[in-house]
């Protein structure tokens, strides 16, 4: 009636971790699997988390840190129809939306494949406890594994000498991460990227990913980057200042769709000086913010713009990669 999921079927029902596991289970509730090998391979595994605790809940903080895999690959997908005009045409803010999907994808695909072997060992660990023996990651067992992780999530496999076996999934799923594609991919996006490079649900801290993600192999690049940094600290020592001078709790909020703006607590409303404009209530918080801070905030978007286009060729570059191994990925 509410049109709410926090009191249906799938709200209660959701402990899921990740975004990708979520939708796989509200698929599974509409559409639930009706092949037999898919029930035992699952059937199979929640065998293994129930019989092993610790083995659950190391998978469970693996999980639980990944990001978005559905729309990392859909981002792979999205190819520029014709990369180098776009960037030199007058659709300049195509060039900069394309190079802004690609380092959010980068970046994700950077953070799941360097979680990839620590996970890969634990599943190695719980196979040969089980006594099911682990063999190489040839491109044999690797078409074998896809075609068994595609029976375990309810699709038909495209051979015939695939069936139910024990711990099927697991070990599809173990050979999968293996595959001598992914270190391909990882190897070119580590060269390209900063070590310190992560994925973060937090918008503020991937806009500072889209600027500082890419290694410096230019001045232009390097100067753009300090004079976005000294616009975003001018906003914060601009915030402090009001704060100071006013005798209100003032914050830097930044969102996607605004940038950066000012939060104030709601009980400062009738205290609000004139320079403060843009008012807005959210929660027990008003947003606004001053000249000087819309002033600063275009410039840093400016800079993050000019830092995004000048990055568009090398993102698609590697892209490209990523691409050649998109089954793998």
């Amino acid at each position: 009636k509410t049109r709410k999921a926090k009191n249906s079927l799938i709200g209660t029902m959701d402990k899921t971790k990740t975004t990708v596991g979520s939708r796989l289970l509200r698929s599974n509730i509409i559409a639930p699997p009706t092949e037999v090998d898919t029930i035992n391979a699952r059937l199979d595994l929640v065998d293994a988390f129930l019989r092993d605790g610790d083995f659950f809940y190391e998978v469970f903080e693996h999980l639980k840190n990944l990001p978005d895999m559905d729309k990392m690959v859909s981002s792979i997908a999205l190819v520029p129809r014709n990369p180098a005009t776009t960037r030199q045409n007058q659709n300049r803010n195509a060039a900069v939306r394309m190079a802004s999907k690609a380092i959010s994808a980068l970046v994700c695909i950077k953070s799941c494949l360097t979680a990839m072997p620590a996970f890969s060992q634990l599943l190695k660990k719980q196979l040969l406890a089980e006594g099911d023996p682990v063999t190489g990651s040839d491109q044999a067992s690797v078409q074998t594994s896809r075609n068994s992780l595609l029976v375990g999530l309810g699709g038909q496999s495209t051979r015939s000498d695939v069936s139910a076996k024990p711990f099927q999934l697991l070990r599809a799923i173990f050979c999968i991460m293996n595959d001598p594609a992914l270190i391909e991919v990882r190897s070119a996006i580590s060269n390209a990227f900063t070590a310190s490079t992560e994925f973060s649900r937090n918008p503020h801290a991937m806009r500072h990913q889209e600027c500082f993600a890419l290694k410096a192999e230019d001045g232009m690049l390097k100067v753009v980057r300090k004079s976005f940094l000294d616009n975003v600290d001018d906003i914060y020592r601009k915030a402090d200042e009001y704060a100071e001078v006013n005798g209100l709790t003032v914050a830097v909020k930044y969102t996607s769709s605004r940038g950066y703006f000012l939060a104030i607590p709601e009980e400062h409303v009738s205290e609000l000086p004139g320079l403060f404009i843009h008012v807005s209530k959210a929660g027990k918080f008003v947003h606004c913010t001053t000249e000087e801070i819309m002033s600063l905030n275009i410039r840093a978007q400016t800079n993050v713009h000019d830092l995004l286009e000048s990055t568009f060729a090398r993102t698609q570059e590697i892209l490209a990669i990523a691409r050649e191994h998109y089954d793998s990925l």
